[in-house]
């Protein structure tokens, strides 16, 4: 007797634990909590699927955002650009050249820093701090007269010229622009390819004849900035290099 009691009473509870574990619901998946059971929310590219900013899986996308209003398209303000030829080099029969450098509106009063270095020594034969006082100008950029460059062969790149500026004090220098600057004997090259000279003979007569400098600009798609300013600065006239004039 005792033996079918408890057999029964054994029986009893395998069906009572049996009901238990089919009817019970987990609270949540595993993929959606942590450690601690609680929900864990979903973050999709930098935001939350439950955020406000992105719209539910069930609703109208349509209806949840709306998008904006097209805004009348201007001409892009062109970037600070140097006046040098498409392959970034300045070839002259000269001593020396003038760099000739477009300064858009965003780097005005800034302080800058043109730089030169002989590449095959690799030494900084030029360097000068400086303001930019003018902007939507061509900054001329007129390098003093201790400084002479060696003649080499056309292919070779001697001489490389960097442009950086300061946009906030104690900051790093950031590289504005760069160009190659290659003096050749007069025997090696044709005028018609020594931009440094021609570009100074079309700046000359910008005034008198200024088809001649739109002209020469347009030689190598630089005819947009032909009706900018120009202000000139002079390397090595003073203690700080001065600016010498804007025509």
């Amino acid at each position: 007797m005792l033996t079918k009691l408890t057999y029964c009473c054994g029986l009893f509870l395998y069906i009572l634990l049996s009901a238990n574990t089919v009817f019970a619901k987990p609270r949540s998946t595993p993929g959606s909590q942590d450690a601690s059971g609680e929900p864990v929310t979903q973050t999709v590219g930098g935001g939350t699927r439950n955020d406000p900013l992105f719209p539910s899986e069930n609703s109208n996308p349509t209806e949840d955002f709306q998008a904006p209003l097209p805004q009348p398209s201007a001409q892009a303000e062109p970037p600070l650009t140097p006046l040098v030829p498409q392959n970034n080099i300045i070839l002259t029969q000269q001593e020396r050249v003038n760099l000739y450098v477009y300064v858009p509106p965003t780097i005005v009063n800034k302080t800058a820093v043109l730089e030169i270095v002989d590449l095959n020594s690799q030494e900084t034969v030029f360097m000068e701090f400086f303001e930019f006082e003018s902007t939507e100008t061509i900054t001329r950029l007129v390098l003093p007269n201790t400084i002479t460059f060696e003649t080499t062969h056309p292919s070779d790149q001697r001489y490389q010229w960097r442009l950086y500026a300061y946009f906030a004090q104690h900051s790093t220098a950031q590289l504005l622009t760069e160009g190659w600057i290659n003096r050749v004997e007069p025997s090696q090259e044709s005028s018609s390819v020594l931009w440094h000279e021609n570009l100074e003979l079309w700046f000359a007569q910008r005034e008198d004849s200024p088809t001649v400098w739109q002209q020469g600009l347009a030689t190598e798609t630089l005819e947009r900035y032909a009706d900018y300013p120009v202000q000139t600065y002079m390397f090595g006239v003073s203690e700080h290099s001065q600016a010498a004039g804007e025509s």
